[in-house]
């Protein structure tokens, strides 16, 4: 509404003639009202009394608003938590601990109802899991699994720890393995070729462009292929071309050479006379 300043008491006396004097109709009138400008009329000495001009900051004080303060937006703005900023204590937040608890594991351990999704390995922040050095547990359960300085990475299998192979040190298998068979596209296991080792132990085998080559009792021995013994070696249902590989008595070359009487007298050990 419009501000009106009039006295409360209206006279009903017509205007005289006089202008040099207050009339019954300036009595009635609207009454000018001045302030200095950026104030607002009110009070803030004690006790009852006149209006006075209030300065912005006085309003302030009365009004418990901080200098520079912004309107409050809407309510729906207000309670979006993605809009909030800043800290709040949990204790300050009603069934926290009872929302939290659905989400979030405990750092004291839990047991998790769903399938755990990791980080993907980053280059800068590390890999998506890990499992930090320890000791063996006293009593593993199954599917417990623990990472050690001296080998790696165990896991408990029905009841009975297992040490996974590792690639990068010297690993020993307990048990009889059993590879892949072969195919046309793959072996079924592969020792690249190499030097012979310095000092080789009793069951090592490597392969070098001379051949495959493994250690017995001490001893490095060469694996000898079809195709060497082949070479080296007449097969028995072939004519002899040579007698090397046969002991032969003493002038038995010479009588098969020349199969003559006296030839065969320096063969016989036990022939006397001509």
């Amino acid at each position: 509404m419009t501000v009106s300043l009039k006295h409360k008491f209206t006279s009903l006396i017509p205007d005289a003639g006089d202008p040099t004097i207050v009339q019954p109709s300036n009595w009635n009138d609207e009454h000018a009202l001045t302030q200095a400008t950026e104030t607002i009329l009110g009070r803030v000495s004690a006790l009852t009394g006149d209006t006075e001009e209030l300065t912005p900051a006085q309003v302030r004080a009365l009004l418990n608003v901080a200098d520079g303060a912004t309107a409050n937006s809407s309510d729906a703005f207000l309670l979006a938590r993605a809009n909030h900023t800043g800290t709040q204590l949990a204790a300050t937040i009603s069934d926290f601990a009872t929302a939290a608890s659905l989400v979030c594991l405990p750092l004291a351990g839990g047991t998790m109802t769903g399938k755990l999704v990791t980080d993907a390995s980053e280059a800068v922040l590390g890999a998506g899991f890990n499992v930090p050095h320890g000791i063996v547990p006293n009593a593993p359960a199954d599917g417990d699994f623990w990472t050690t300085a001296a080998f790696g990475l165990y896991v408990r299998v029905n009841g009975v720890t297992k040490a996974m192979a590792s690639l990068d040190n010297a690993s020993q298998w307990t048990i009889i393995q059993t590879f892949k068979t072969s195919s046309t596209t793959a072996a079924s296991i592969r020792l690249p070729h190499g030097v012979a080792p310095n000092a080789p132990a009793n069951g090592d085998m490597w392969t070098a462009t001379t051949g495959l080559f493994y250690r017995i009792n001490g001893v490095t021995q060469t694996a000898l292929s079809v195709s060497d013994a082949a070479a080296a070696y007449q097969p028995l249902t072939a004519n002899l071309t040579s007698w090397g590989a046969i002991a032969r008595a003493a002038n038995f070359d010479a009588f098969v050479a020349a199969p003559s009487s006296a030839n065969l007298r320096t063969l016989l050990t036990d022939e006397v006379g001509t």
